[in-house]
């Protein structure tokens, strides 16, 4: 007996642990989604096909939603039919520019209203390099392309969560131009643990360039000096997206510093490969150049900034 009942009582231990665990997973998964949804948005868009709807020799209707490249998306909805008999529909999600990412065939059921669910996107999300002027779209359907014999309607919620600006940084360290010289530089920008990541620039939104960098004195008088220098914004193609001549960030006069923007259109999107910036210490002749070093376009140090790129739409 006394076997037993230390038997049973380690059995009820277990599923008391056992419960406790998954109620902290619970609150851990909830907190976890909370906190993933601080910078979330939420959209709704309804839509309706078929007799009795303002598309009633349409087989099928699409919703869109324009965000930035890769902003993360997710699909709920509800589908609807109010009367007639049942249709088979499919629910496709499209990402800008396409595949399909995901279908889920549902079948209506007159009078009541079905939830819209991608088992696992709902949750996880979606995620495009490609964003506007290309819209997200989300397509229903029936299954067999015919004019359903009932309205078909409902409503799609986007849940979207659009990237913040991101650190931007050259490939390699910082560099040294010689007097007279160019020097060209891929652009790239901090992902996770700060490893570089040229997929985190990506679609439209514009780019922010600072730069510093120290000049070699030619004489004992221009110790302290800080020499002009240009630096230009290089498009995927080559060609020049923006170009300034100033001083470096950390130059203490009034004079104008390397610091500017440029709007990425949706042309200058399409093109592949790389942004580069090209240094050129070719200023004069009255701000005659000196060698510079340590170039780059972020400083931890004082004074501290960071070169920029913010993905967003026109």
């Amino acid at each position: 007996m006394a076997a037993e009942y230390k038997t049973i009582r380690n059995a009820e231990s277990t599923q008391s642990l056992t419960r406790l665990l998954i109620a902290m997973a619970v609150v851990v998964l909830a907190l976890t989604l909370s906190a993933a949804r601080v910078n979330a948005t939420t959209t709704v868009k309804s839509f309706a096909f078929g007799p009795g709807t303002s598309l009633p020799t349409n087989s099928q209707a699409t919703v869109t939603l324009n965000v930035p490249a890769r902003t993360v998306v997710k699909v709920t909805g509800v589908l609807n039919q109010a009367s007639g008999i049942p249709v088979l529909v499919v629910v496709d999600v499209i990402p800008p520019g396409g595949p399909v990412a995901a279908s889920l065939n549902l079948a209506t059921v007159p009078g009541t209203a079905l939830p819209i669910i991608f088992p696992v996107e709902t949750i996880t999300g979606w995620s495009s390099q490609v964003g506007c002027p290309s819209a997200w779209r989300v397509r229903v359907k029936t299954r067999n392309g015919s004019v359903p014999a009932g309205g078909v309607s409902g409503s799609i919620t986007f849940d979207y969560e659009k990237p913040g600006a991101v650190n931007l940084d050259m490939v390699g360290n910082s560099i040294s131009i010689d007097r007279n010289d160019t020097k060209t530089r891929e652009l790239s920008a901090h992902g996770t643990l700060g490893i570089a990541n040229h997929t985190l620039i990506a679609g439209t939104g514009e780019f922010r360039i600072r730069a510093k960098w120290d000049s070699i004195p030619a004489a004992p008088w221009e110790v302290g000096s800080n020499f002009r220098l240009t630096v230009r914004l290089l498009k995927p193609d080559g060609t020049e997206a923006d170009t300034e001549t100033g001083r470096s960030q950390h130059y203490s006069g009034s004079a104008k510093k390397v610091d500017f923007w440029y709007t990425v259109t949706p042309q200058d999107a399409l093109m592949t490969g790389p942004w580069k910036l090209k240094i050129f210490n070719t200023v004069g002749p009255s701000d005659a150049p000196r060698d510079a070093v340590n170039f780059d376009i972020e400083n931890p140090a004082f004074p501290s900034f960071n070169s920029t790129f913010k993905a967003q739409c026109q």
